[in-house]
């Protein structure tokens, strides 16, 4: 059976990927800092356990040592592992995303480029039309 073209619509933060494979934010999304986000590592503190005896694992605890700028305490439980404590008020190790508040973009894939909406509405008008040429096209095989 022959499928009917369909659009691309998209309404979605995400605008793509780029070369190493990341998601690329539209403008929905924007990096955040750990006290922007209230993020509970930094607000209470948190505990990392390493198992030094694997060679990711020791890289990890090299990196938190050496390279991280982070404040910590470093000890070694019953099990052998390497637990290191941070206190709180310093970013932890996510990168935090919040919503921009702007409005998002609602587009569509032509044939002559992209096509951007400017109310919500026509958006959803669009997708309904096409949808219903598809549903037409289907109906008679």
């Amino acid at each position: 059976m022959i499928q009917p073209h369909r659009q691309h619509y998209s309404a979605t933060a995400m605008e793509g990927f780029d070369a190493h494979g990341r998601a690329v934010l539209g403008d929905w999304w924007q990096k955040a800092t750990c006290r922007d986000v209230d993020c509970p590592h930094y607000l209470m503190g948190w505990k990392t356990s390493l198992d030094e005896t694997d060679e990711r694992m020791k890289d990890g605890a090299d990196w938190i040592r050496f390279r991280s700028g982070l404040h910590f305490t470093e000890s070694h439980d019953v099990e052998g592992l390497t637990v290191f404590v941070f206190p709180p008020g310093q970013r932890c190790f996510r990168e935090h995303m919040e919503p921009t508040g702007k409005p998002g973009k609602l587009s569509k894939r032509t044939t002559d480029g992209v096509y951007q909406f400017t109310r919500p509405q026509d958006f959803n008008e669009s997708m309904n039309e096409e949808a219903d040429v598809a549903k037409r096209l289907l109906e008679r095989g």
